[in-house]
């Protein structure tokens, strides 16, 4: 498996690119179109589906025009759905000044934790609420995409709409349950392991 990683957009957004042979997935797409299709495109491969960790505008940008150039599902926690409608929740009208959101004839949308195949992909979800309400992480195989959970010496911030610190707290036990060698590849900076933010954490 290989992940390309595309950091773009005011916030310094990870867009991860998944590739396994000639499938691949999308991970939080939010202002990398171009590179992210130039890549697909030159390199021919398949777009299996869009996967967004929560619903913040920063992780949501550009996921109704690459699911649509690709005839793909967008899929997602039913608990953040309310924020990729809105575009007051998902923080794109206040920030950007833009109105972001996504069709919801494009979701696929998940009310509990799974392990969901994609093709020649599993993708196991798991349910990590603190951040917004419908965060969620996706280990594939030994790295596992953390979205604003957690990052390299750090973790998701509590006081946007949906946000918990006794849920983030749960959820950082949660993931920190994991092997200490599994990857860790965050919404923003650069990539950690478990056993290094356990370290930072306890």
């Amino acid at each position: 498996m290989e992940v390309k990683i595309f950091k773009s957009g005011l916030l310094q957004t990870n867009t991860y690119l998944v590739i396994k042979e000639s499938n691949c997935i999308v991970i939080d797409p939010a202002f990398a179109y171009d590179k992210i299709t130039h890549y697909i495109d030159k390199h021919k491969l398949k777009l299996l589906g869009v996967l967004l960790t929560h619903g913040h505008f920063d992780h949501i940008a550009d996921a109704s025009e690459i699911a649509a150039r690709y005839n793909c599902k967008i899929y997602m926690s039913k608990k953040d759905l309310d924020m990729v409608f809105d575009s007051r929740l998902n923080g794109s009208k206040k920030y950007l000044r833009k109105d972001i959101t996504i069709p919801k004839n494009q979701i696929a949308a998940f009310d509990r934790e799974i392990i969901m195949r994609l093709d020649n992909f599993l993708v196991d979800i798991m349910f990590t609420p603190g951040h917004s309400r419908g965060s969620c992480c996706f280990r594939i195989g030994n790295e596992v995409f953390t979205g604003d959970t957690l990052f390299e010496d750090g973790f998701g911030r509590i006081d946007l709409y949906g946000g918990s610190q006794e849920e983030l707290d749960k959820s950082l036990k949660y993931i920190f349950s994991l092997n200490n060698d599994t990857v860790v590849f965050p919404g923003h900076g650069d990539d950690t392991t478990i056993g290094e933010e356990r370290k930072r954490y306890i």
